[in-house]
């Protein structure tokens, strides 16, 4: 077990066992051994991570994904972390540029970034490539809308989406999103009418019931 082809899910191990000082050595020691793996590297980046040495970690995520761009994922979270996000974008760009981000990715990605063109333009390609993911599109273009400041927009596909639903299925995360946009459009009234009818058919969720009362 000691030796150098065992060294990577050995620190693998220790590191899932909060086993970190041992990681640490372990990491070090099989980056020590293979200096041009990336995969090493990216160990012993993550052990100075743990460490709390950013410095060093950032050196080795760096070395890592020179050697191979497929860890710009690694590097580009490490520097997202701490709130390097311009960093962060350039990386996700190069990312773009050799196709290593899937539709999916790139729009949460430039929703994160408040880039909500780009985030319409994906979110209508994802709708195009994976229609059976109706739903969850629906949800994030709520969001979408609802962070773009159209609440009017936002309410009514949400209580679109709400109705259509079926008697049985799992709705409380539906009706909490819109009565949520609800109260926020001053439509208290209708917010109310929601929560009831939904009582009458769910009376013992009292989580609902409380938000009804309050």
């Amino acid at each position: 077990p000691d030796s150098h082809q065992h060294l990577l899910p050995l620190a693998a191990f220790f590191a899932g066992h909060n086993q970190a000082e041992q990681a640490f050595k372990t990491s070090k020691a099989c980056a020590a051994a293979y200096p041009h793996s990336p995969r090493a590297l990216i160990a012993l980046a993550a052990a100075y991570q743990r460490k709390q040495m950013p410095v060093e970690a950032e050196k080795y995520y760096e070395q890592a994904a020179t050697l191979d761009p497929a860890f710009l994922r690694e590097l580009a979270a490490f520097h997202e972390g701490p709130g390097n996000h311009a960093r962060a974008r350039e990386l996700r760009r190069k990312q773009v540029e050799l196709q290593q981000l899937n539709v999916v990715t790139r729009f949460q990605q430039a929703m994160r970034e408040n880039d909500y063109k780009q985030a319409e333009e994906l979110l209508a390609r994802a709708e195009q490539l994976y229609p059976e993911r109706e739903s969850e599109w629906t949800q994030e273009r709520v969001r979408l809308l609802t962070e773009k400041g159209d609440l009017e927009a936002a309410y009514s596909l949400q209580k679109k989406y709400y109705e259509s639903l079926p008697k049985y299925a799992a709705r409380q995360d539906a009706l909490s999103a819109l009565v949520d946009l609800a109260v926020r459009l001053e439509k208290s009234a209708e917010a109310q009418a929601f929560l009831q009818k939904y009582l009458q058919q769910h009376p013992g969720d009292y989580a609902a019931r409380h938000r009804w009362e309050d």
